[in-house]
């Protein structure tokens, strides 16, 4: 992976890309979640295999605070400090 923390919101999307699958373009869908101490998180969920039945099992989330990197992936996004305020659905 060409992602590396710190990096910007255009840079991250630069590195990701915007094709995904079919009709369905990257990122597929984006959450901007307020954090305990007022911080914004903005998380890019990004298609990396398609599945038909649950659009959460074919993507990857990336986690951004602010305009920088801070972090992806499923395990990223559950252990992160802004869980504890806000309610993510179990895939």
């Amino acid at each position: 992976m060409k992602l590396e923390v710190g990096m910007t919101k255009d840079q991250v999307i630069a590195v990701m890309g915007v094709k995904g699958y079919g009709e369905v373009s990257n990122p597929f869908k984006r959450e901007v979640i307020p954090g305990p101490n007022g911080e914004i998180y903005d998380v890019l969920y990004y298609y990396t295999e398609f599945i038909e039945k649950n659009w959460e099992e074919g993507v990857t989330p990336v986690v951004m605070k602010g305009d920088r990197f801070t972090g992806w992936g499923w395990k990223f996004l559950d252990d992160s400090d802004f869980k504890k305020t806000v309610t993510i659905k179990n895939r």
